[in-house]
């Protein structure tokens, strides 16, 4: 049990350099999809998505990203608590619109709140297997200590029996009841 444990913080202690390589990894898989008004119908479904949870638009370069073929999904809303700017007035956001009122897309890029969502979920899984692995290694040393209390001999006196010891002086219950 104590070398599980020992193996487990080995590998929990090298899980920690593999936080940064990991956001690195992301970072290199979506830039490999700009510009994105090029990328899959598959990809831009999952952009979307992400642009809509995290309130933010493109991935680095904010709406460049997308060329002039912004999505729906970078507007923002009335209500943004995030900062917002006005789409360019040659992208497509602005075909369909009548009146010349600004559109308002999010200013933030995506990948970097998405690469920090990503840090703090390795860093909490982290964290919680250091916990196990501590608790792991804690429960092994008291057994070990246990252990050894177990097998240490002590120096118990004997006991003697002596027919002079009194017997007592004890009634039932049922006795006393009966003569109250």
């Amino acid at each position: 049990m104590s070398l599980v444990s020992l193996t487990m913080f080995v590998e929990v202690t090298r899980a920690i350099p593999a936080q940064h390589e990991t956001g690195e990894e992301v970072r290199r898989e979506y830039q490999s999809l700009v510009p994105l008004s090029d990328a899959s119908e598959p990809d831009k479904v999952g952009l979307y998505n992400l642009q809509i949870n995290l309130k933010c638009c493109g991935l680095e370069q904010g709406h460049q990203d997308w060329d002039n073929d912004i999505p729906e999904s970078c507007i923002c809303t009335e209500h943004a608590t995030v900062p917002c700017v006005e789409a360019p007035k040659n992208s497509s956001l602005y075909v369909d619109s009548i009146d010349n009122e600004p559109i308002m897309i999010y200013k933030e890029p995506c990948l970097p709140i998405f690469i920090g969502h990503v840090h703090m979920a390795i860093t909490i899984i982290i964290g919680i297997l250091f916990g196990l692995t501590l608790m792991w290694a804690l429960s092994a040393g008291l057994c070990a200590v246990m252990l050894y209390q177990l097998r240490r001999k002590f120096d118990v006196p004997p006991v003697v029996y002596s027919p002079e010891a009194k017997a007592g002086n004890y009634t039932t219950l049922t006795e006393s009841a009966e003569n109250a």
